[in-house]
């Protein structure tokens, strides 16, 4: 299924005045290069057409095996820093989290 009829399919669509295309693409490229989503050229001169794949799939939330809430969680600051503080917890003592927010 390519990513854009999954978008408008679902009603995933967003209208922002401020959606800067070219930031987009450059994203949508390195991601492509990653492997997480496939790229398709149509024959008729349109547009790049961006697809799921089965790394991508592991993103949706109506996946079985989905692994989205775990990267929202992650792009929480107060969820993954006091993974930076485990080693000076173990070392002085204390909870990793009073180390990281105080």
């Amino acid at each position: 299924m390519y990513l854009l009829s999954y978008i408008f399919f679902f009603g995933l669509g967003a209208d922002s005045p401020n959606v800067h295309t070219g930031y987009l693409k450059r994203i949508m490229r390195f991601l492509v290069s990653k492997d997480i989503f496939t790229e398709h050229h149509p024959l008729d001169g349109g547009g790049t057409l961006y697809g799921l794949n089965e790394h991508s799939r592991w993103l949706l939330r109506d996946s079985n095996s989905s692994l989205a809430s775990i990267v929202l969680m992650e792009n929480i600051p107060l969820e993954p820093d006091p993974w930076h503080f485990f080693d000076q917890s173990g070392k002085e003592g204390g909870l990793a989290f009073m180390k990281a927010h105080g």
